[in-house]
């Protein structure tokens, strides 16, 4: 429930009416606790988090952009960059972990060398072993990470 107050013209009287539609065509609200969570998060990803503002400080008060600034400094620029960074050093983790992996991997597929010296040839088809070499060459360039990080927190 809440109160809307239609406009009017000529210095008329502002009669506001009680009614069950929220602003936003009703997305945006705190009458629920999953949909205050939603206009929360619309918030901290600072998506139209003035928009919200100004609709809390016309329903409520005047100083309810306290709430929305402290929202801002904290969930935005605290919580969403400590969330970025703890997703960053997992990713750093994984390739660590993948490229040891990766190193016993080699080791452990080296052919046997055999008695005169010779070490044997494995064939396999040339357009895979082109595909696999481009692949590798790829992911192994050094603006490969930097351009994965970029996509990740876009």
């Amino acid at each position: 429930l809440g109160y809307v107050c239609p406009l009017t013209e000529n210095d008329e009287p502002q009669y506001c009416v009680l009614t069950d539609v929220n602003p936003n065509f009703g997305i945006t609200n705190f009458d629920n606790f999953p949909a205050a969570l939603l206009t929360i998060f619309e918030c901290i990803t600072l998506e139209g988090w003035a928009d919200v503002m100004y609709m809390a400080q016309d329903a409520v008060s005047q100083w309810m952009w306290i709430y929305f600034v402290s929202l801002i400094w904290f969930g935005s620029f605290f919580a969403v960059n400590l969330f970025l960074a703890v997703l960053y050093l997992r990713f750093k983790q994984s390739q660590e972990v993948s490229a040891e992996e990766e190193i016993g991997l080699v080791e452990a597929s080296r052919p046997a060398v055999s008695p005169d010296g010779d070490v044997p040839v494995v064939s396999g088809p040339a357009l895979w072993r082109s595909l696999r070499r481009w692949c590798y060459a790829l992911q192994a360039h050094r603006h490969f990470e930097v351009v994965t990080m970029v996509v990740i927190i876009i």
